[in-house]
């Protein structure tokens, strides 16, 4: 995979604590990333508005498991 999945915002400071928007300039390596996740049961959501298509959502607040990021990160570090 080529290095093209960003955070959707690129300024941490005005990053959502509670939700994760990665984005890809290609609409493929979206549903790569979807199809790898489903894999491991994880469940991502689609992005909002023109380029929903171009980005993923993860939620980040306790709902989610620690075994699930352990499972999320790796998957995520391969199209980085």
């Amino acid at each position: 995979h080529a290095s093209n999945l960003y955070p959707l915002v690129n300024n941490t400071s005005f990053r959502s604590p509670t939700i994760i928007v990665l984005e890809s300039a290609h609409e493929q390596t979206i549903l790569q990333v979807k199809e790898a996740l489903n894999k491991q049961q994880i469940k991502v959501s689609n992005g909002y508005g023109p380029n929903g298509h171009l980005q993923i959502r993860i939620a980040n607040f306790p709902s989610i498991s620690d075994a699930s990021f352990d499972r999320l990160i790796p998957i995520l570090k391969t199209f980085i």
